[in-house]
Parts: structure tokens; C-alpha cells; sequence
């Protein structure tokens, strides 16, 4: 019996101080070597523990410590679990955590069915990574990869234990990369509630997605309270469609529409249409606040502003098309709406960034044009039309059928590239043509045909390089009808009749020579690991290159042809044009790693260009015409035009003339720009304009009152961004008359830039209104 007994204690000690598993019920087979266990189904479950236990013949396996369940890379932890293997159901307790694809999981404790991935959490936490959102619930439900269900829920997309915002809710259902639908709803700021809502939708993906998109609001002196509020509809993945209501408190509720497409590489398509039934009308000039001395009103209530761009080819041929399209209700339209959020600013930028291209500017005349066109080896065709709109006609000004706006209708182009005459010979040349039909309601309508070829012969002789070309523009009109209304004739309101032609020779020459020199800098940073990432100057190289060029264009007298576009009227020219152009450009070593080792990778950059310009206009030395009101003015003004970037935190930008018959600047654009990562960025630009600066260009004119000054301009624009921190910054923006001390425009903005929240308010006064707005973006909300 001693031996007995003393059996059994060894035993029982055996099986407590070393393995539970080694005395318990036998472990199903599926236990692996390294003493893990598998789980059933398509998609098994691999269990560690510290211990694992048998129970009821393996129906329940029961681990303690370190559980740990893998598959792929999804896991879960836990204290301990309970695994019931006819089923396939775990129950874990204790430090709960799971991570499912990039989603995590924290609880008290959790039921899961490994084989349909449902199940439930108790005193739960789960982060969504795609959307960045956090919720909190007592329980979750898991009824699915995907889908949970939450009662008594908090969201949030803010990090910390205490969140700037969050959503209490009753109850939640989510999908994950879909939405979540909150139910008796109340939205806290810290911890204290603000907006109740019955019922809340929220993304919960980062893909692109139909919803809705962030608010834009404020106030406008002349618009009153206003409130943009976009939808944005997914139609599929190369298309979608944003519709935006716009209320304007003091003239109507405005919608607009804007599509994208973009099904191929090289086929696209933006259009965007907005609309208003202006409540307000501009029955007198005084009353017109957007431009009161220009002598139009605007008596029309429905106002719109039509615009479209698109390119791609036919039917994959080698055939390409390119439009735009912009038509206007009134010329006030544009510039009134320029800062909505569908408006001037908004479009410019968003068909650049799509198309590489812009529409008219805000001023102008719209153009809608349209062609197709084809790039052969040796020469380029086109076939389209062009359709100008002046939008100050109609709507009680001057009637439309006094526009003597011209249409392109339509319009052929044939453009020759440069190539060889003949192989044994030096000479070369080029053609441009083109052929259309120009007609306007009111003017001078007809044909013309021109072509304009050119003879190159190029030129290298020692150090000297360049080239002499002969041009000649010819050109035929023909089916001419209608009044000449051109102010470049002496018989303008005559009828004209017939076909006409003309012939304009040309010659231009430019022949330019370069020295240069270069300075080995030494090396401070050696070709080792512990210098990736540095970058220095290496060398130094300046380039001189001294220019001279000539133009002339025979003197043709043009008054008794008609007047379509500015090219039938070339003006003679006789100019010999002197520059200098100065150009320091730094080598710059950038030690990085890469597959096959450190390399040094270089780079250039021109720190400095400066060019020095003058010329003699014989022409003008000769000029007969308007002599007591402008004095003879052969010499060019001296241009210098400067680009300084020494470092990456400073940059300068001008452009001076100097006239030597003044001895001042008639004209001066420079701009300088200061750049701290850490601080923000200050810039400041000055432009100045003497009334008589460009006046070569009316001295032309036969009658001295066609011609019309330019304005006198002498004006400073200053734009700071300041970031008092990371989070926090100050925008200051003044644009000023100085010879006035009036301000054209002038801009106080705010900006707060959190984690899970975006906010800016600004100021803003211009010419036409006085406008405040407020932005408010809480990350993750759609909104």
C-alpha cells in the first residue's frame, strides 16, 4: 500500500508542476508538433496557449496563458479560451484583442464562430484603419468579415482618451469600407452635447464613394448669407457626378452640376453648369455693383454659366479631338460668383489640374472651340471652329445683332514641321496654313486662305551659332460682305464687297555664341553609410551667352482689307534686339541608397539667370504720325529680367524697363518669397505701370482717338502664412494702390488643423463685395 500511495502522489505531482495536457483527456489529432491546434474548415485556425486542455473527449479544448489565434494575418489574443470543436464556436476572456486585416478589436470578453466569422464582444473597443474612426460599445455583434452591429455606441475619428468630438449613439450598424448608421444620435464637443439628431449616416471607407461632401458658407455684402452644400454621386469607377445646392439669401437658390469621366488614358471629359433665377435685376449703370463705369446693366432673371472640356481620340485611331465650351448669361455672372464654391477660382484650378489647360479669364470673352487633328511624320492637320461670345450683348444693352464679335466657322489648319529642303543642301523650312470662314452679325464677314511659309538657313561659324530665315505671308479673301467696322480703317461703317489679297514679306535673324566656366567645389561628405540623406554643392557653373536678333516686316498698307482678327492688320516692324543673358547653375550631390549600393546622385539647379536686353526700333526713328502727342522713341526700353533662388527658403522673380528717355522704370513685376517649414511663408509682389508704357502699340493708329492709354498701375501685394504651431495658423493677404492708399482686395484668415478636425474662417474685401466665410471639416465624417 506505501508504494501504492507514493505512485499516486509522484503522479498527481508530475501532472501539476510539469504538463496539464500530459494527464488530461487525449488532444484531438489535429494537435501539431509544436503543440499548437487546428481548427476545422476551408480557412483553419492555428491555437497556442501556454496549456492546453481536453475535456469531454475533445469535444471542449480549453487553453490558459498567451492564447493566441493565427490565420494569415489575422490574429486574436486572450487570457483564456474555451474551444468547442463540434461547432467550431471560442469563447475568450480576459485582455481580448483582435486584429482582422488592418481593424482592431479590444474587449472584457468575446464569442467567436471561426468558421463564419461571427460572434460578440463585451465592453468593447474596435478601430477601424481605413476611415481612422474608433468605436466604443457595451456590446458589439459580429455578423460577419465585415459587418457589426453596436448598442450604446461612441464614435470618433480623434485619438486620446479624451476626443475633441465624438458620437453617442443608442445603437449602430457598420460596414467595413461602406457606411455606418447611427441611431438617437447626440454629437459632443469634449464631453459636452450639442446637436441631437434621430438618425446619422457616416462613411466608413476611404475609396471613392457616393455621399456627402464638405459645406462651404459665410456672408456676402452683396449676396447676403450663403450656403453651399455638395452631393457627390459615384456613377462608376471612371465617372461621377456632384450635384451642389447653393441658397443666397439676398438672390436665390442656385444649383449647379458638375461631371467627370475619365474611361481612358487619353479620353476625358469635365462639364459643370450652374444656374440662378437672380432675385435682383440691374435696371440702372450707378446700381451695378460689380462694375458701375463699364455702361451696362443686366436685366435678366434667369442667369447661368455653361462650361465643358474634353480630349481623346476616335474610336482609337490616330484621330484626336480636343474641346472647350463656356457660354455665360451675362457679363456679370462670372466675376459676381467668382468666390462660391462652384465659381471662377474653383473652375480654373480644376480644369488646369485636369486638362493642363484654362479657360478665358474671368474678363474676357468665352470661347467655345472644337477640333480634331492628327499628327502625320512631317506635318500636323486640323479641322475645327471657334465661337467667341461677347457677353455684354442683350439683356438691355445694345442688341445682339450689332455683335461684331468674329466666328471661326469653321476653320482648317496644315502645319508643316521643319525638315530639309534637299539633303545636299543647308537650307531648310517650315509652312503654316490655314482656311475658314469668319462671320459676325454685325461687320465684315468672308473667306480667307493664307499660308505662311519660311526658308531657314542655318548658321554655325566658329564660336557663333544662329540662323537667317525669309517668311512671307500670303494671304486671300474672298466672299467679303458687310459693314468694315474696323478702327484700323479710315472708312469705317462702308459696305465692302469682292474677294482681296496681300503679301507681307518678313526676315528675322538671331545668332548667339556661350562661354562658360566651371568650379570644383571640395566635398565635405564622404561615400558612406552614415551620410544617406545628406546633400551638397559640388561645383559651380556660369554660362555667358550674348545675343543679337532681327526682325523686319515690310510696311503693306492693310486699311482697304478686311478686318477679321489682328493678323489683318501686321503692323510693319524694323527692330534689332541686343541681350545678354547671365546664367549661374550649382551641381548638387545627393548621397542615397539603392539596390546595388550608396550612390551619389546628382542634380542641377539654376540659382541665378539674368538676362539684359535692349534693341533700336528703325521704324520708329522714322515714325511721321502723332508726333506732338508722342515724341520719337527709337531706343527699347532696357528690360532686365531676374530669377534668384540661392536657397531652397528664398526666391525672387522680376521683371524692370527702364526707358532712357524718361530716366525711370515705366514699367516693373518682381516678387520675392520667404519660406520656413517650421514658421510658414511671406511674399511680397509690386507691379507698376506708367500710362505710356506699351504706347508703340497705338502710334499705329491713323486716328489719334482710337488710341486709349493703359491705366496707371502702382500697386504692392504682401501674403504672409504664419503657423503660431503645428496646429495653428494666421493668413494676412493686402493688395494696395500706393499712389491712393486703396485697397483692392484684402484677406484675415484663420486656420486650426487638428487631428480629427480641419477649421478656417476668413475675411475677405475686394472691389466688388465684402464676404466672410467658414470652413468646418470633421475628418472621417464626410463633411
Amino acid at each position: 500500500m506505501k508504494y501504492i500511495y507514493l505512485y499516486i502522489v509522484f503522479l498527481c505531482f508530475f501532472c501539476f508542476g510539469f504538463s496539464e495536457t500530459a494527464c488530461g483527456a487525449e488532444l484531438p489529432s489535429s494537435i501539431a508538433s509544436d503543440g499548437s491546434l487546428v481548427s476545422e474548415g476551408e480557412l483553419p485556425w492555428k491555437i497556442y496557449a501556454d496549456s492546453l486542455v481536453s475535456v469531454n473527449d475533445g469535444v471542449v479544448i480549453e487553453g490558459r496563458g498567451n492564447i493566441l489565434l493565427v490565420r494569415g494575418e489575422d490574429y486574436l489574443k486572450a487570457d483564456f479560451a474555451r474551444l468547442y470543436t463540434n461547432t467550431q464556436w471560442i469563447l475568450l476572456q480576459g485582455n481580448v484583442y483582435a486584429k482582422l486585416g488592418t481593424d482592431e478589436v479590444e474587449a472584457e470578453e468575446a464569442e467567436f464562430d471561426l468558421t463564419n466569422s461571427t460572434g460578440w464582444l463585451k465592453n468593447a473597443k474596435l478601430f477601424l484603419a481605413g476611415p481612422h474612426m474608433y468605436f466604443k460599445s457595451e456590446e458589439i455583434y459580429k455578423k460577419g468579415e465585415a459587418r457589426y452591429s453596436l448598442v450604446k455606441a461612441t464614435a470618433t475619428t480623434c485619438d486620446g482618451d479624451v476626443p475633441l468630438w465624438k458620437i453617442d449613439a443608442k445603437e449602430a450598424d457598420l460596414e467595413v469600407d461602406s457606411y455606418a448608421h447611427f441611431y438617437d444620435v447626440v454629437f459632443n464637443i469634449k464631453d459636452h452635447g450639442l446637436v441631437y439628431a434621430p438618425y446619422f449616416v457616416a462613411p466608413t471607407k476611404t475609396t471613392r464613394q457616393s455621399g456627402l461632401l464638405l459645406p462651404n458658407y459665410g456672408y456676402s455684402s452683396t449676396q447676403g448669407l450663403y450656403y453651399t452644400q455638395p452631393y457627390f454621386h459615384v456613377i462608376d469607377q471612371s465617372r461621377d457626378l456632384t450635384v451642389y445646392g447653393t441658397v443666397l439669401t439676398e438672390k436665390g437658390f442656385m444649383p449647379s452640376l458638375e461631371y467627370r469621366s475619365h474611361t481612358k488614358a487619353n479620353e476625358k471629359m469635365w462639364a459643370m453648369l450652374d444656374f440662378l433665377y437672380d432675385s435682383t435685376r440691374v435696371m440702372h449703370e450707378g446700381e451695378d455693383e460689380v462694375d458701375g463705369i463699364d455702361g451696362n446693366i443686366r436685366t435678366n432673371r434667369p442667369r447661368y454659366w455653361l462650361r465643358a472640356m474634353g480630349n481623346g481620340d476616335f474610336f482609337e485611331t490616330d484621330w484626336n479631338y480636343k474641346y472647350n465650351l463656356d457660354y455665360v448669361s451675362d457679363q456679370n455672372f462670372i466675376r459676381e460668383f467668382s468666390n462660391r464654391m462652384t465659381g471662377f477660382d474653383y473652375t480654373k484650378e480644376n480644369s488646369y489640374d485636369m486638362f493642363g489647360r484654362n479657360f478665358a479669364e474671368a474678363d474676357d470673352n468665352r470661347i467655345t472651340q472644337g477640333f480634331v487633328y492628327r499628327n502625320f511624320e512631317k506635318f500636323y492637320l486640323t479641322a475645327g471652329m471657334k465661337y467667341s461670345q461677347d457677353p455684354s450683348f442683350g439683356h438691355g444693352n445694345l442688341a445682339k445683332k450689332y455683335d461684331t464679335t468674329v466666328q471661326h466657322l469653321p476653320e482648317l489648319g496644315l502645319y508643316w514641321n521643319r525638315d530639309k529642303i534637299l539633303p545636299e543642301l543647308p537650307f531648310e523650312w517650315n509652312l503654316q496654313a490655314n482656311a475658314g470662314y469668319y462671320y459676325r452679325r454685325f461687320g465684315t464677314k468672308g473667306a480667307k486662305a493664307e499660308a505662311y511659309p519660311e526658308i531657314v538657313f542655318p548658321v554655325k561659324a566658329g564660336f557663333l551659332y544662329g540662323e537667317i530665315a525669309a517668311r512671307g505671308r500670303a494671304t486671300v479673301y474672298t466672299g467679303i460682305s458687310g459693314a468694315d467696322t474696323s478702327l484700323l480703317s479710315t472708312r469705317v461703317g462702308g459696305e465692302r464687297q469682292g474677294s482681296d489679297t496681300r503679301f507681307i514679306p518678313e526676315i528675322r535673324s538671331s545668332f548667339y555664341s556661350q562661354a562658360d566656366r566651371i568650379w570644383e567645389l571640395p566635398k565635405e561628405y564622404a561615400l558612406n553609410r552614415d551620410n544617406i540623406g545628406k546633400s551638397e554643392t559640388v561645383a559651380l557653373k556660369h554660362t555667358i551667352q550674348p545675343r543679337i536678333m532681327y526682325e523686319w516686316t515690310n510696311d503693306v498698307d492693310q486699311e482697304d482689307k478686311p478686318f477679321f482678327t489682328l493678323e489683318d492688320r501686321i503692323q510693319e516692324q524694323n527692330n534689332l534686339i541686343f541681350r545678354l543673358d547671365n546664367i549661374l547653375t550649382a551641381k548638387r550631390n545627393s548621397i542615397v541608397q539603392k539596390k546595388d549600393g550608396i550612390e551619389d546622385v546628382a542634380s542641377y539647379v539654376d540659382l541665378v539667370n539674368l538676362q539684359i536686353s535692349s534693341g533700336f526700333d528703325f521704324k520708329e526713328n522714322s515714325r511721321e504720325k502723332h508726333l506732338a502727342e508722342y515724341e520719337r522713341r527709337p531706343w527699347h526700353d532696357l528690360k532686365t529680367r531676374l530669377i534668384f533662388r540661392p536657397q531652397k527658403w528664398i526666391s525672387f522673380d522680376g521683371n524692370a524697363f527702364y526707358s532712357f528717355y524718361d530716366n525711370k522704370f515705366n514699367r516693373v513685376d518682381i516678387g520675392s518669397t520667404l519660406y520656413h517649414e517650421k514658421f510658414g511663408t511671406f511674399s511680397t509682389s509690386y507691379s507698376q505701370r506708367e500710362p505710356n508704357y506699351n504706347y508703340r502699340k497705338f502710334v499705329d493708329y491713323d486716328d489719334i482717338n482710337d488710341v486709349m492709354e493703359s491705366e496707371k498701375i502702382n500697386a504692392i501685394t504682401n501674403t504672409l502664412r504664419l503657423n503660431i504651431n503645428p496646429e495653428f495658423h494666421i493668413y494676412l493677404m493686402d493688395r494696395t494702390n500706393l499712389d491712393t492708399g486703396e485697397n483692392y482686395e484684402r484677406a484675415v484668415g484663420v486656420g486650426y488643423r487638428h487631428q480629427c478636425v480641419n477649421f478656417y474662417a476668413e475675411y475677405n474685401k475686394d472691389q466688388i463685395e465684402e464676404r466672410l466665410s467658414v470652413n468646418i471639416e470633421f475628418l472621417g465624417l464626410g463633411f
